[in-house]
């Protein structure tokens, strides 16, 4: 059967608006369809950098951890360091020193005096003395030397009694405090 056109060519033929506007939507489509391409691009682009960066990154963390941890293994050892320079310190800020004490008495003893024992307590500063001289005299000048000693606050005869090389004495010296530490 034939066809039948009641319309002629008007149907057939497009409008030259709807020529115009598919050009121009051909194109903006056109335009569209590139940018999305080169965003895709730019996108696996910096997609790919960031994997290098996040890669990057890890590698420098795990880096600066295995430094941490040998820091702080080092830290360990140094702080065992301290606290044993620490005690070695206090020991010696608390040692006492007797040697002072003996240096003192010697220097104010008299001569004829002789020590049978020595008792010192650094605590209450006391020294306990018992000693023997040859008589009363020498006891009185033992005393006396003791006395005008600076180091020592008091002295206090406790007893005397005779005994076969003399007379024999125990005194109680009250040491000031810096005779026990060193100078």
């Amino acid at each position: 059967m034939p066809e039948i056109n009641l319309l002629g060519n008007q149907i057939t033929e497009e409008p030259q608006v709807f020529r115009a506007s598919g050009k121009a939507s051909v194109v903006v489509l056109s335009i569209i369809l590139i940018v999305l391409i080169v965003a895709a691009i730019a996108f696996f682009i910096l997609g790919g950098t960031t994997d290098q960066q996040i890669q990057s990154l890890t590698t420098q963390n795990t880096q600066i951890q295995s430094q941490l941890d040998q820091q702080n293994s080092n830290l360990s050892a140094a702080q065992k360091f301290q606290a044993q320079l620490a005690n070695i310190k206090l020991l010696l800020n608390n040692h006492i020193y007797i040697s002072q004490v003996l240096d003192e008495l010697d220097k104010v003893a008299y001569v004829k005096s002789r020590f049978a024992s020595l008792d010192v307590d650094d605590k209450t500063g006391v020294i306990h003395v018992q000693g023997n001289v040859s008589s009363y005299s020498d006891l009185s000048k033992f005393l006396l030397g003791m006395s005008t000693s600076t180091n020592f606050q008091s002295v206090r005869l406790l007893s005397t009694f005779a005994s076969p090389t003399g007379l024999a004495f125990t005194v109680d010296l009250k040491a000031a405090p810096q005779l026990f530490t060193k100078k």
